[in-house]
């Protein structure tokens, strides 16, 4: 989306819009008798618009958070190289013999997002102690350096 569309659909000119972007006009309320935001209505319109808050636009505007960089949107190409990756990933922890498998998914949390602790493994594959879970793992681990070093594309 360029500056000309944005400004189009929030319904103002493409220098005021660009005033807002370069920060000579400021997005925050200058009044004292500021309604509930503390943000002008045109900035909160091109925050809506865009699907995000005014802070995360302005943070150095923003009314009680830290002055903090902006988060970089990822890219395309950023967003297929990290699919790419999970695939390969994916793929390597599945070659795995099915207790090695089994530790590597529990303790990085690979299908439910909650990682467990040793302790809480052992009981899963057999009964094993948390000693014998950490050997499982840190063997597991290796392989998959080793496999994934050799998926890596090659770079001249």
């Amino acid at each position: 989306m360029t500056c000309t569309d944005l400004a189009r659909l929030v319904g103002l000119h493409t220098t005021s819009l660009c005033a807002l972007e370069t920060g000579v006009k400021s997005p925050r309320c200058t009044e004292a008798s500021a309604s509930d935001s503390p943000w002008q209505e045109v900035p909160q319109r091109i925050a809506d618009c865009l699907g995000v808050t005014c802070a995360w636009l302005w943070p150095e505007h923003a009314p009680s958070t830290p002055r903090l960089m902006r988060e970089e949107m990822p890219t395309p190409e950023e967003l297929y190289a990290d699919a790419e990756m999970r695939e390969v990933v994916r793929t390597a922890v599945a070659a795995l013999p099915p207790r090695e498998r089994a530790v590597i998914v529990r303790r990085f949390g690979l299908i439910d997002d909650e990682e467990s602790t040793l302790d809480e493994i052992g009981p899963h594959i057999g009964g094993v102690s948390r000693e014998r879970v950490r050997q499982l793992e840190a063997h597991a681990l290796r392989e998959l350096r080793t496999r994934l070093r050799n998926a890596a594309p090659r770079e001249a």
